[in-house]
């Protein structure tokens, strides 16, 4: 693995980083995680129907635990996802799934004819390292991960020859696919060129990650 992800410390962290995963691919989200009680349900996303007025509704459940996720630790129910208005059942889980539960989720998503997706710990490492928009995410939920995999981003912008730019000016690190090694890079811009060379990257239609370094003060 080259994620930790017991970087993340609580269950309530493990729950924002999965809104703010499932935002990143697409997800819609209806009901974000909140801290207290929950009444069993951690999130609710809709995702995106080209062919219908209304989104697929998912009722997601989170799991942080350093062991595999098991039957003991969570369900698919039923009772749960009519209340709430879903069509399926979705599970992300910073560990594996033992095969008990797989295949209870499978047979109840079966007699309901609803669907259910898993989330576990290699398919999201898989999904963050392959795009450059999840490296922020990972910057900020895994920072020693990211440091390990793409280097320490310092905080000296590369652009402008620092030409222009203030102690009080935002400086962003934007992370892009080199087009010859197909890595994933990062560099270090300012406000002189970050909104340039975004522009740049957005009409070349060009993959990109934003993460700010450093606000704005004023």
């Amino acid at each position: 693995m080259l994620i930790n992800f017991q970087e993340i410390k609580t269950g309530s962290d493990f729950e924002n980083f999965a809104q703010c995963f499932l935002q990143h691919l697409g997800y819609k989200i209806i009901r974000g995680a909140s801290v207290g009680p929950d009444g069993g349900v951690d999130i609710i996303c809709e995702q995106y129907n080209p062919y219908g007025q209304y989104g697929y509704r998912w009722l997601v459940s989170c799991k942080h635990l350093k062991r595999n996720v098991g039957q003991n630790d969570d369900e698919a129910n039923i009772n749960k996802l009519y209340e709430h208005k879903c069509q399926g059942f979705m599970f992300v889980y910073s560990s594996d799934v033992t095969e008990s539960l797989r295949q209870s989720v499978e047979k109840i998503s079966q007699n309901a004819n609803c669907s259910h997706r898993f989330f576990c710990h290699r398919e999201i490492e898989n999904i963050v390292i392959a795009s450059p928009k999840l490296y922020p995410l990972m910057n900020q939920f895994f920072p020693l991960s990211h440091d390990l995999i793409i280097g320490k981003i310092g905080t000296n912008p590369t652009c402008c020859d620092l030409r222009g730019l203030s102690a009080q000016d935002a400086i962003y690190a934007i992370y892009v696919r080199d087009t010859q090694t197909q890595k994933i890079t990062v560099k270090v811009y300012g406000n002189c060129c970050a909104d340039d060379y975004c522009e740049h990257l957005y009409r070349n239609k060009i993959e990109y990650g934003i993460y700010t370094l450093k606000e704005q003060e004023w």
